[in-house]
């Protein structure tokens, strides 16, 4: 199984880099049938097995995110990052979560296209959502940037913002009066 999940690791580096260099569109459905079989395979992982590839996955699914992908596309790369920090090591899931807020924080960002921002705000709030327990200075870091998101200049961001924010919360063991207080503004 480790031989399995390493070829698929790879392969799905090699599609998001493919994409990435010939456009964004190139290669979603390979992307799909990648990440589809590799949340298939971490599933059944070992620990140790999930540990072996989980920089590769990661760097993966974030590449991905960045391209602007499908909904679909960045739904199983949420999947798949959920599960290896399930499975695997969770030391990266504070440095993953950090970087998605910070992403998403500053107006000069690799996510700053409109549907790369779209695919890192669903991101953040999967992660938020099954993790928040492990994060909880995180995850109410992530529900005061989604409550701002939910005002996003981008109309098509706020949606997903309000979205990725029910998610966070209901991951997060619990919300601040003032983070409710100023989602309630925001409605």
């Amino acid at each position: 199984p480790i031989a399995m999940l390493a070829d698929v690791a790879s392969r799905l580096e090699k599609a998001v880099e493919t994409a990435r260099t010939s456009g964004a569109s190139d290669g979603v459905t390979a992307q799909l049938e990648l990440l589809h079989q590799l949340s298939g395979l971490l599933s059944v992982a070992g620990e140790e097995q999930v540990k072996a590839v989980q920089g590769s996955i990661e760097a993966s699914c974030l590449g991905a995110a960045l391209l602007g992908p499908p909904p679909a596309v960045a739904q199983l790369c949420a999947n798949v990052l959920i599960t290896i920090y399930r499975r695997g090591a969770r030391t990266t899931l504070y440095t993953t979560v950090g970087q998605l807020l910070s992403w998403l924080s500053n107006k000069v960002s690799p996510a700053s296209a409109p549907a790369a921002k779209l695919a890192t705000v669903h991101l953040l709030g999967g992660l938020c959502a099954a993790h928040g327990g492990a994060m909880v200075s995180l995850c109410l870091d992530s529900i005061t940037l989604l409550t701002k998101l939910t005002r996003s200049a981008e109309p098509s961001v706020r949606p997903m913002a309000w979205a990725a924010f029910g998610r966070a919360c209901t991951g997060s063991g619990g919300v601040p009066r003032a983070a409710q207080d100023e989602a309630v503004k925001n409605l």
